[in-house]
């Protein structure tokens, strides 16, 4: 009996599942949509009653695992073949989930056990972060590692191929892309097997081919795993100084700027890693939200900056006065205020 419920439960999912794949492939504006609708949920209901910050944020998690969900399934259906190694998109799809949900545990450990259970939690959050990335480095040789871990898709129905539009009819994906990327020229040229009349515009197609890292030099390697454990020396430092020392702060500065010089000439790295290192390059502007820096020096000129273009820029209101008041939220939460 008991096993009757369960196949009868296990094929109605599979079945719920195949519609929704179906469903989306067929109009990824759909699954946009759903994303786009849950953020404003989230958004508009921060600070409207007691725990909407942490429903705020369970949503906002929500939003961002759909994303995640939906663009798999694109990436399946578009029938993209060079993806990496089975071993290292597990761990690239782990590194995703926990970068998306932990804002979310962070602010519900504060609910739920407090101030110092918060940091215990964030810490063993940033060390398996921190081991990921590594074994991602030095084993499998991934290159420069960027944030997000998976970068969220730029979805166009015009990718999919014909078959695809018709639904999932099997589970076997195509041998090859219609279009390939020459190693030398850099230039992407139609495969002998693409038909004309059937891919048309090869155009789209250039935004799902995943460029593969060049292997690291020394120094760049020693840069990678400087960045990397840099948010797991900051947490020990600050349960070794305190949280308003200033030592964890320098640290933690210390330990970036290293790694960004460490890294050197980013020419001959693709175009993602290049994006990623001027990424890492704008984030040192957060050292001046950070603490102990923003309540010595920072807050007051920057309350001040947004309280003038509030009051004389026509229609700033709109955007600054939000902003005003979501700052403190922010700058007390580490996984916003920290992001690595």
């Amino acid at each position: 009996m008991a096993s009757n419920i369960i196949n009868y439960i296990t094929s109605k999912w599979q079945q719920v599942a195949t519609n929704y794949k179906n469903l989306i492939i067929k109009d990824p504006d759909i699954a946009s949509k759903m994303e786009a609708i849950l953020r404003m949920i989230s958004y508009f209901i921060q600070g409207k009653f007691p725990f909407s910050q942490e429903l705020s944020e369970l949503i906002y998690t929500v939003s961002n695992l759909l994303t995640l969900t939906n663009d798999e399934i694109y990436r399946y259906a578009s029938k993209l073949t060079n993806i990496p190694s089975s071993s290292v998109l597990k761990i690239k799809r782990w590194l995703s989930v926990i970068e998306y949900i932990e804002v979310f545990i962070e602010v519900g450990s504060v609910r739920l056990i407090g101030d110092f259970g918060r940091w215990v939690v964030v810490l063993i959050v940033q060390i398996l972060k921190a081991t990921l990335r590594l074994i991602l480095v030095l084993k499998h040789k991934d290159g420069i590692q960027q944030h997000p871990t998976i970068a969220p898709l730029k979805r166009d129905s015009k990718i999919l191929p014909q078959a695809n539009k018709k639904g999932l009819k099997n589970d076997t994906p195509s041998q090859e892309l219609p279009v390939w990327k020459g190693e030398r020229s850099g230039r992407f040229i139609r495969s002998l097997s693409a038909d004309r009349r059937q891919f048309p515009n090869l155009e789209q197609y250039k935004v799902l081919i995943e460029q593969e890292p060049a292997p690291l030099s020394e120094r760049q390697k020693l840069a990678e795993i400087l960045y990397t454990i840099r948010p797991v020396v900051h947490i020990l430092s600050m349960f070794t100084f305190g949280q308003n020392s200033w030592k964890p702060w320098l640290l933690s500065a210390f330990t970036d700027l290293s790694s960004l010089i460490a890294v050197g000439d980013t020419k001959k790295r693709t175009k993602q890693e290049q994006q990623e290192i001027s990424r890492r390059y704008s984030l040192l502007l957060l050292y001046l939200l950070r603490s102990p820096c923003y309540d010595t020096y920072s807050k007051e000129r920057v309350i001040a900056i947004l309280g003038f273009l509030n009051r004389y820029i026509p229609g700033s209101s709109l955007i600054i006065g939000p902003l005003l008041e979501y700052l403190p939220y922010w700058q007390r939460t580490y996984f916003y205020n920290w992001m690595s």
